[in-house]
């Protein structure tokens, strides 16, 4: 950042993009992690903005990759940068030397055109569907609000890219937020909106955001127009989850705080309320969806690192082939051998040995060009991106209820989707539904399984058995941030006349388990009708037309503290000040009151909660406590300078927080049932035989998982777990104990291919942490080592980080690991892992976004890699070693003729012959192997794992050494075996009185014969006969003998 009259100023050069005259941004003097934004509303502020616009980033956005005037050269260059492309950019150049080339130079052109044009137009295709979104992105219409360019008391429609920072913007219900903008007011009665993030972070659920509390009533043009707003922020950065700044114009008689509830990102969707007015802050390249874009990780298949090779040693071995051929025209020229050959003679005089030895080198270059299957990258390219299609087309990985198939993002990974070894799978909303549903909950010293007795709870609730279980009620619907809604539309406290009989209502939040608990609540009769920042109406039995509850204040959950708490005023209470508090049981436990009450009745919650997590159900645990004058007055300074502090507020409201958090009151504990997906435990059953090993990777309790565990078949009563528990001891010991166990097996089912699950890892996050934190470097490496040996694991309690760094493990070791998950969470390890796949969740679509592959269900993992998989391997396989194959026939037979012509670098074939060689003779039969090869049925493929596992043997490699080698040999048999029947009749070829057939006829009876020979190699190698591989061996046939006989008329 360059620093100019005391201000530090956004340059082009410190966000890339697309940059031009923007908003009225300035870094602070004395503080360049300062923002400082001027609304464009007022005239006085338009002095400070004009002049200050330039070099700052507009609201134009671009993600396509070339403009009309730039494609030609910059594509060309990109294509250059191919290994491939430059080798046949150079054996062009060749064939155009005069004197040098032994054939037309259109033989080399035309095929190098036609790769070079193939890729560009393709990516001229992918980038002007790149262009056509950003043109859509940004010239959508807005209405914003300015002195110079607006009517005065009037909004101005412009359109997204126009937008300045500092600009004054109506968004209404629907609309794509179009930048970083501060809320100032909303038209909704309780002042709040409602936003959709999922294109954004990946969450469905809806989240809440609140106005500037100094601007909420400010929603008229002409009190907007009147005011000159400044902001002070943090400097655009991409963090989602924070951000601070201070509101402020000089009416104003004091500052106003913001954060991060305040703000509206580009990218979210404007829900269930009517229309916000909002301050742009942060536009174009500055917005965090800008700045938490990432360019996509390249992942390359082994079948691709293999062709690099084999690639490589094709070109030694060419090389090292045209040093002799070409050390062998020098020796001929030199030599007496050369005495019949009068027409030679010319070359003793009139090159030397290094120059003509240098002539044929290129000459040679370009004769045996072809021992690089130019058509093999264009083959290889169109018949992976089939497959992906073949991906998106099939019915078994379709999911009917919700619309939804597979996604293919990639198309270079479809073979190693055969070769997984290990998938990490998260567990909510990847194995489970993630569809909240209470199931139980225990107060008093009862449960209330509403699984089994559905409807217990509202009868309880009406006998009045327990006075207990409607308080725990109450807690359930107020201490939430969900917003309530009614078929007739958002149902406010000043038009009820619904009684608490009314089931209609239904609830969106930030959780689905507070959705879960609300409706729980709702179904019992404490029916949530109203909720704002301020106030909650709840109505039940006793109070049918509604209760109003004030809100005092509500303390937002941390994964830190683990709890979510609000501050009411209950006129059940005397208006008394209450504290509803809800979260974890280990959370909850430590914050408890230290009364008879709590401690008789905390052994039977506890014992609850885990009875609870063992049957797979989401605890939750609930409290409150009585807040006295003395207790709130001296703790609501704390939480007033909290919230409205401008740096650290998150900390700062931790903080605050856990002041007033403590004492507690136990109430009781609830169970929230997220279902298995169908056919969750055959799949996992199918990859556990198959010798896949199986992680879960979760947040959820070490119980809840265990039990989920045992529910998918991953483990069974007769498997061992094997669990380290930093709470439970010394780490060594449990780690030496551990690793007793795996030896007992052996190597365990990741390295050994143990079928059989006998034994089960089960470590948490803090014993991971611990582990990966400590300084010994042993325990280090007898974990990663443990990791490598167990036949399945369970992690529990672990961050996204965490899910990242096992899987950095596992494939540190060498294997193929396959990630899978639904949300946001697990964006870190899809990425990190070989495969990457999305499941189409109600998470939102960051984790597909993330993905290689994305899949509706996760039983669809199973059509995903042991038939898609499989058949990729078997394809790809075969179309790169035929491809070598008959060019290399076609390569071997011109060596062998160079034997027999004086190393001169005659070739042995037409130039038109040699063009439709690879475009037509033998086109059709590699491309029919990398579509519609395969070696069983689908339905068998599903049926027996072992023919998934028989691929990842060394025995069933399809491109191994063996096979590569079994290749070379058949080209090398089968052109001697050409080459040695025709040579007898070269030899015998009647030169005299002008009677020789001449050279040309000889190359077609070669030619004829490898054609014969390549196809009849096509059709042994097909695996699997349809009228389709008929056809390609019949068009290549017919398409080279017909063009022969055309050529004698």
């Amino acid at each position: 950042m360059g620093r100019k009259d005391d201000d530090f100023e956004l340059c082009q050069s410190d966000l890339s993009g697309s940059v031009a005259s923007g908003g009225n941004i300035r870094y602070d003097a004395d503080d360049e992690n300062t923002l400082i934004v001027k609304g464009t509303t007022t005239k006085g502020v338009s002095l400070f903005g004009e002049n200050a616009n330039k070099g700052l980033p507009s609201n134009h956005l671009k993600t396509s990759k070339y403009e009309w005037y730039n494609f030609l050269p910059l594509n060309l260059w990109l294509q250059m940068n191919k290994v491939a492309n430059m080798y046949f950019f150079m054996n062009m150049v060749f064939s155009l030397i005069p004197g040098v080339s032994p054939v037309f130079p259109v033989t080399t052109i035309i095929p190098f055109v036609a790769v070079i044009g193939v890729a560009s137009i393709r990516d001229a295709y992918e980038d002007w569907k790149r262009h056509k979104e950003d043109n859509k992105a940004n010239s959508k219409k807005v209405q914003v609000l300015r002195y110079r360019n607006s009517p005065p008391n009037n909004w101005t429609s412009i359109k997204t890219r126009d937008i300045r920072a500092g600009d004054l913007i109506e968004i209404r219900d629907g609309d794509t937020i179009p930048a970083d903008v501060l809320i100032l007011s909303t038209s909704r009665d309780d002042s709040s909106a409602y936003v959709e993030t999922a294109n954004l972070d990946g969450e469905g659920n809806l989240k809440k955001k609140l106005p500037v509390s100094s601007t909420s009533g400010f929603s008229d043009p002409s009190t907007l127009q009147s005011l000159a707003f400044s902001v002070k922020c943090n400097a655009p950065s991409q963090k989602l989850d924070s951000w601070e700044g201070v509101l402020t114009w000089p009416e104003a008689t004091s500052s106003s705080p913001c954060h991060i509830d305040n703000l509206m990102l580009r990218g979210c969707i404007l829900r269930q309320t009517p229309s916000v007015v909002a301050m742009a802050v942060y536009t174009g390249v500055s917005t965090k969806m800008y700045l938490n874009l990432t360019p996509p990780v390249h992942k390359k298949s082994r079948i691709d690192d293999k062709l690099s090779r084999l690639i490589l040693y094709i070109l030694l071995a060419q090389q090292l082939i045209i040093s002799i051929l070409c050390g062998g025209s020098v020796y001929f020229a030199r030599s007496s051998k050369n005495a019949h050959a009068f027409y030679l003679e010319y070359l003793n005089f009139e090159y030397g040995p290094a120059e003509y030895f240098i002539r044929h080198y290129f000459t040679y270059f370009v004769l045996l060009s072809l021992m690089m299957p130019i058509s093999l990258f264009l083959s290889i390219e169109f018949c992976k991106a089939l497959q992906a299609q073949f991906m998106e087309w099939d019915l078994f990985m379709y999911d009917e209820e919700r619309d939804l198939t597979c996604k293919a993002k990639t198309a270079s990974l479809n073979e190693e989707l055969s070769q997984v070894q290990v998938i990490c799978t998260d567990k909510t909303g990847t194995l489970t539904e993630n569809k909240m549903v209470f199931a139980t909950c225990f107060c008093g010293s009862k449960i209330y399984n509403e699984l089994k007795y559905p409807g217990c709870l509202k009868t309880a609730l009406a006998q009045e058995s327990d006075p207990k279980l409607g308080f725990l009620m109450e807690i359930l619907a107020v201490c939430n941030t969900v917003m309530p809604s009614h078929e007739g539309g958002n149902h406010v406290a000043s038009n009820m006349k619904n009684s608490y009989l009314d089931t209609e209502y239904d609830y969106a939040g930030d959780s689905t388990d507070e959705v879960a608990l609300a409706r729980a609540a709702r179904d019992a009769g404490i029916v949530l009708q109203h909720r704002s920042e301020t106030e909650a109406v709840v109505a039940s039995n006793k109070n049918p037309g509604g209760q109003k509850i004030k809100v005092l204040h509500t303390l937002p959950f941390s994964s830190d503290r683990k709890m979510m708490s609000v501050i009411i005023e209950h006129p059940a209470f005397g208006h008394q000040r209450l504290l509803f508090t809800k979260g974890s049981d280990q959370a909850i436990f430590s914050n408890l009151s230290n009364s008879d009450e709590n401690r008789s009745l905390k052994n039977d919650v506890h014992r609850v909660a885990d009875a609870f997590a063992s049957d797979g159900l989401r605890t939750l645990c609930m409290g409150y406590k009585h807040i006295t004058d003395h207790e709130y007055n001296s703790w609501l300074p704390k939480w007033t300078a909290a919230t409205n502090s401008v740096t650290n507020r998150a900390a700062r409201v931790e903080q605050a927080s856990l002041s007033i958090e403590h004492s507690l009151t136990l109430v009781g504990a609830t169970g929230i049932e997220d279902r298995l997906q169908p056919e969750v435990p055959e799949t996992i059953n199918y990859f556990r035989t198959a010798g896949v090993t199986i992680f879960i990777l979760t947040g959820d309790k070490r119980e809840t998982a265990i039990n989920i565990a045992t529910t998918c078949r991953l483990i069974n009563s007769d498997t061992q777990l094997i669990k380290l528990d930093v709470t439970a001891g010394n780490l060594k010991n449990q780690m030496k104990s551990a690793r007793e166990i795996t030896q007992q097996r052996g190597n365990g089912s990741i390295l050994g291919n143990d079928n059989d699950c006998g034994n089960c890892l089960v470590v948490d996050g803090k014993t991971y942490a611990a582990v990966t934190s400590s300084n010994d470097e042993l325990l280090k490496s007898d974990f990663n080592e443990l990791v490598l040996k167990v036949d399945a694991a369970i992690c529990c309690r672990v961050t996204p980080l965490q899910k990242s760094d096992l899987v950095g493990i596992l494939q540190n070791a060498k294997l193929t690991v396959l990630s899978v998950g639904d949300g946001a969470n697990d964006v870190s390890m899809i990425q990190r892992a070989k495969v990457g796949v999305g499941i189409m969740g109600l998470e939102g679509s960051q984790a597909e976004r993330s993905s290689d592959f994305a899949i509706p269900l996760f039983r669809h993992l199973q059509p995903l890699l042991a038939v898609h998989g499989r058949f990729a391997l078997l394809k790809n396989s075969y179309l790169i070693q035929y491809s070598f194959y008959k060019n290399l026939i076609y390569s071997v037979c011109q060596i062998l003729y160079s034997t027999t012509s004086g190393y001169t670098g005659q070739t042995l074939f037409d130039s038109w012959v040699i063009i439709c060689y690879n475009m037509m003779f033998t086109l059709f039969p590699p491309l029919v192997m990398g579509l519609f090869e395969y070696d069983v049925r689908p339905t068998e493929v599903l049926q027996y794992p072992s023919l998934y596992y028989d691929l990842r043997s060394p025995a069933g490699g399809r491109l191994s050494r063996l096979s590569i080698l079994r290749w070379f040999c058949w080209t090398i048999i089968h052109t001697a075996v050409i080459f040695g029947l025709i040579l007898p009749s070269m030899q015998r070829d009647d030169t005299a009185g002008f009677r020789s057939s001449g050279i040309f006829t000889h190359g077609t009876y070669v030619m004829s014969a490898v054609i014969c020979v390549v196809l009849a190699k096509a059709s042994l190698t097909f695996m699997s006969w349809t009228w389709i591989h008929l056809v390609s061996i019949i068009i290549s046939f017919v398409g080279y003998f017909g063009m022969l006989l055309a050529s004698l008329f």
